[in-house]
């Protein structure tokens, strides 16, 4: 049990053991926006959005929910980003206050920040974490 804890608390200092103790490394798709458009559900399984070439602020909407779907999305450049819930449907998380159904949120214009959402049903989709600040932009 100690190795095991000891193990643990390397890799949550950046320090990988991966090798050492069998896990495998699946590497993640990242996809970079440059413009306002709609994200495919094939570009919401587990995927990294980025604005990297944006020239500025961009709006991204989530494509129709279905459980298990999920996305982060990151700031590459100092420039908003909106994500916006496809039609009637709601993004939910209790540190944005009334987040109506339809309702987007937006980044500031820095670089560094990350909001990442998982669909848990057919309408809903809840904002596991983010960094920086994000607002109600409806």
């Amino acid at each position: 049990m100690k190795a095991r804890i000891l193990a643990f608390g390397l890799l949550l200092a950046g320090v990988s053991l991966a090798g050492a103790i069998g896990y495998a490394y699946s590497p993640v798709t990242v996809i970079a926006k440059t413009a306002t458009g709609a994200i495919g559900g094939n570009e919401c399984v587990g995927t990294v959005i980025t604005n990297a070439g944006a020239g500025g602020a961009i709006i991204l909407t989530l494509p129709i929910a279905a459980a298990g779907l999920y996305c982060t999305f990151s700031t590459v450049n100092a420039q908003q980003v909106t994500v916006n819930p496809n039609g009637s449907q709601q993004l939910m998380q209790a540190n944005i206050a009334t987040l109506a159904a339809g309702d987007a949120v937006q980044s500031a214009a820095s670089a560094g920040s990350s909001l990442t959402v998982v669909a848990v049903d057919s309408t809903n989709w809840v904002i596991t974490s983010q960094t920086g600040t994000w607002t109600d932009v409806n």
